[in-house]
């Protein structure tokens, strides 16, 4: 049973990064923008859990569903899945 968080990123990093400490799983998936990226990669680099960063046009609403769904294809029953929308 794996812990995974998935967050928005916005131009404010600490509460995204304070977030993932808090909950401290085993993978984090970072969401972000072209405008947005820069930020993502600080994260990704301060943190010591695995982590993948995912780009989206965010108006892009059926290549965000298609992440969705092959995001569901590749968890497995029991994983644990946190969302932080805040960002």
């Amino acid at each position: 049973m794996a812990n995974i968080h998935i967050t928005l990123l916005g131009s404010q990093t600490a509460p995204v990064y304070l977030g993932i400490m808090a909950i401290n799983p085993d993978k984090v998936i970072l969401i972000c923008s072209e405008q947005t990226h820069n930020e993502a990669e600080l994260i990704y680099n301060e943190i010591e859990i695995e982590c993948e960063i995912k780009k989206f046009d965010p108006v892009d609403l059926d290549k965000i569903d298609a992440a969705i769904v092959e995001l569901k294809e590749k968890t497995e029953p029991g994983d644990l899945i946190s969302i932080n929308l805040a960002g």
